[in-house]
Formats: C-alpha cells, sequence, structure tokens
C-alpha cells in the first residue's frame, strides 16, 4: 500500500528478495516526520509470473536508472505524478474510470479489514501515522464488526438455496 510518492523514490537497492518475501525500504513517507524510514513486505511466489517480470524489468533496468520505477528505456525514474496518471489509466482500462492510485491503497486496507486483520496492523502496513487516519479508508463490513459471512459460520445463504430447499423452508414454516 504505497503511496505514489513513495513508489516514485525506491531504488533497486533498497528491494530484497528471500524466502518468499519481498523487502522494499521506504526511504522517505509521507508521515515520516523523524526520518525513521520504514520498510514494507511483500508476499511472492519464486517462479511465479510476477517474480519473473521483476527480475527482468530489474535486469532491464537497473544498470540505466537506480530506481525500480523508471520510464520504458530505463534512463529516468519516474514522477509520483507520472506513477499516478499511469495507474489511473490502468484502472480506467479495466473499467474502474475516475478512481486513482489511491484506490490500491484504500482497497488493499479494506480487503485486509475483511479478511480479518486488525486495525492496528493495517495501520502498520500501511505505515498510517495514526488510527484516526486509516479509519477515513475502511469502510463498514460485517466481518469488521464481528459478525462471520454465512459461508465461514457453516451456513448456506439463503439466497443460495435451490428453489426446492426454499420451497421446503417456507412449507415448514407455514405449518409450525
Amino acid at each position: 500500500m504505497l503511496r505514489a510518492s513513495e513508489a516514485a523514490e525506491i531504488k533497486w537497492e533498497g528491494v530484497t528478495q528471500k524466502d518468499g518475501m519481498i523487502e522494499v525500504h521506504v526511504e522517505k513517507a509521507k508521515n515520516d516526520q523523524l526520518r525513521l524510514e520504514r520498510s514494507s513486505f511483500f508476499n511472492y511466489d519464486p517462479g511465479s509470473d510476477a517474480d519473473i517480470l521483476m527480475c527482468r524489468w530489474r535486469i532491464h533496468s537497473r544498470e540505466k536508472c537506480p530506481y525500480v520505477f523508471s520510464n520504458l528505456d530505463g534512463s529516468k525514474k519516474l514522477t509520483k505524478s507520472s506513477i499516478s496518471a499511469l495507474a489511473t489509466k490502468m484502472l480506467a482500462a479495466i473499467g474502474k474510470s475516475g478512481a486513482t492510485h489511491h484506490a490500491f491503497r484504500r482497497g488493499g486496507a479494506n480487503h485486509m479489514r475483511a479478511t480479518g486483520y486488525s486495525m492496528e496492523e493495517i495501520q502498520a502496513r500501511g505505515r498510517w501515522r495514526s488510527l484516526a487516519g486509516l479509519q477515513r479508508y475502511i469502510k463498514d463490513v460485517p466481518r469488521a464488526q464481528g459478525c462471520l459471512h454465512p459461508q465461514e459460520n457453516g451456513q448456506k445463504n439463503i439466497f443460495s438455496w435451490s428453489v426446492e430447499e426454499r420451497e421446503f423452508l417456507f412449507r415448514t414454516a407455514i405449518t409450525l
């Protein structure tokens, strides 16, 4: 959940891969006024398409530019606004017109919350300075309020029942 300004400053020397984990060293973040520097961690599968693409991009651009996000010929780094514009263009191409690079940050936070991560874990992952700042990104979902999805409770969703099952339930309810 990197900000465009953070992504623009990532250098190859700050990216390490080991044991199915990528560590990205973030030298300067929006909320790091004390210049403590942070790292973000990402899981990846060695040998996966993403791994191979990253290795190829590193080989292609590393000799020309020390920054991970460089222009296609690898000669200079992309700016924060270039990264933002590219993300907006990619999102529009998949039918999400009007969405910006910040949708990845909001979406990542909400995905983590929906899959059971605590607010503190999400705050640390996204490097939010406060829970109040993070809460503006989180939408209300049942799991965030302690409710499990029916399938997680071992229950079937009534709307996924067959016509026969719904008719049986209706007949049973009437006879009670």
